[in-house]
């Protein structure tokens, strides 16, 4: 008896189990991932092992595959394991998976062959087709960073810029001031809450960039408030304020700012002085590499209209020359991406339409001891680091459930899991495709 009821509770939790990881996804997992590539290199797998060309170093480069997931892929995520001289990755894929995926292969782009071995699911074909694009030169050109808020550069890019931190300027637009404060039992006030906030975010900003060695000089915080650049941009000259701080004296973040070119910033909270500044920033620096959220994939409304007005000014400057790197920090499909586990392949964003705009892609390899170094950084911005309620037994005890739960579903909802992987991705556009108006309302509102 006692087993008849262990069994029926195995089958009722397995059931729930499946039911909860087919709500996981906010797309139909049983069908193919579309990207807009061109010029595919038709290949073949022998025992799962793929001879590569023998011109690909110094390329990015995605295998477009066919997968199924088998019946136990459906409760325990799949992954391919690709390995190579000794080294091996592995790239997760949804539960229950099934159609055309993109393998991203770049960290092996130096050896002659690859081994692919699936977990929790098949290779349903021998033909393959791989991509490649050629990277884009970073080595002695000036990079600069948007960060619309304090930590963004680091999620996105903090292996990129600690590997040419001489180079790099590292630009918030935001002290991030609204949201959940991570240290409520400190301050009681709720305005005094979102003030700490701001504040301590703001040095995060100021300080974390200069752990990977980029200049004092080369970091600045322009003071905006959170979640106002949309409103900036629909009514320009109108100033916008915290609605947490009952304030638009954006002196309260800027304040707090060590380079020279903080005594440059003027204005107001408004649309056309945050253009005037970022014209300022741009004359003064003059980046030849410009890394900020791509504003089709990133659904948080701060990170669209940061890379808007930094294009905006890039125009008004008449600035051709140079490249945009583009990321995304919340995707919008759901903040699930990107899939798997710390240390894993991120791999490009599930699409069922090719509907990404760029010219090609840019896979930045992190290696074991810069994703070790990545984690301090994380570490070092509080708003990504374990708050204090850890003090207390009945938070510590809910926390541990929380974890425990998402880690039972496979959720991996957390930065730290998220983005500490093997690489860092990039969409690239040139400046100078800004200037045609298909192609820019293509980055805007994806490819139609």
């Amino acid at each position: 008896m006692e087993f008849v009821i262990f069994l029926v509770i195995l089958i009722i939790g397995t059931f729930l189990l499946y039911k909860k990881r087919k709500k996981s996804y906010p797309y139909a997992v049983n069908q193919d991932e579309k990207h807009a590539f061109k010029n595919g290199q038709k290949l073949h797998l022998k025992h799962n092992s793929l001879s590569l060309p023998s011109d690909v170093k110094e390329h990015t480069l995605f295998l477009k595959i066919k997968v199924k997931s088998s019946l136990l892929g459906f409760l325990k995520q799949p992954y391919i394991e690709i390995s190579a001289e000794g080294k091996s990755l592995k790239q997760y894929i949804e539960h229950g998976a099934k159609g055309d995926r993109y393998l991203n292969i770049s960290n092996f782009n130096s050896v002659k062959e690859i081994t692919l071995k699936p977990k929790r699911m098949q290779i349903c074909s021998d033909e393959v087709e791989l991509f490649q694009f050629k990277n884009p030169e970073l080595k002695d050109k000036k990079i600069l960073i948007v960060a619309p808020h304090p930590d963004d550069a680091e999620i996105a890019a903090y292996g990129l810029y600690s590997q040419f931190a001489k180079d790099v300027f590292v630009l918030t637009f935001s002290a991030g001031e609204r949201g959940k404060f991570k240290y409520r039992e400190l301050y009681t006030d709720v305005q005094e809450q979102h003030l700490k906030k701001g504040e301590i975010r703001t040095w995060n900003a100021l300080t974390v960039p200069l752990m990977a060695g980029v200049s004092t000089e080369n970091v600045l915080m322009l003071g905006y408030f959170n979640e106002m650049l949309d409103d900036m941009y629909r009514e320009p000259e109108k100033n916008f304020g915290s609605d947490k701080l009952n304030t638009d004296d954006v002196e309260i973040f800027r304040k707090f700012n060590f380079s020279s070119l903080g005594k440059k910033l003027t204005g107001e909270a408004n649309w056309n002085d945050m253009i005037l500044n970022l014209k300022m920033i741009l004359t003064e620096f003059q980046p030849d590499v410009i890394i900020t959220p791509h504003p089709f994939i990133d659904s948080h409304e701060d990170h669209q209209y940061a890379t808007i007005s930094i294009i905006q000014a890039l125009k008004e400057l008449n600035l051709h020359d140079g490249k945009l790197l583009l990321y995304t920090n919340h995707y919008t499909e759901k903040e699930f991406y990107p899939l798997g586990k710390i240390g894993a392949i991120m791999p490009l964003p599930f699409k069922s339409k090719p509907s990404i705009y760029c010219s090609s892609v840019f896979s930045f390899p992190v290696s074991e001891k810069e994703q070790k170094d990545k984690i301090l950084a994380f570490d070092a911005m509080n708003d990504l680091r374990p708050n204090t309620e850890y003090r207390f037994a009945h938070r510590l005890f809910a926390d541990g459930f929380t974890r425990g739960r998402e880690k039972l579903l496979s959720i991996e909802k957390d930065y730290f899991n998220r983005y500490i992987r093997s690489n860092e991705l990039f969409f690239v556009v040139d400046f100078d495709e800004m200037y045609q108006p298909e192609k820019y309302k293509a980055l805007i509102e994806g490819l139609s």
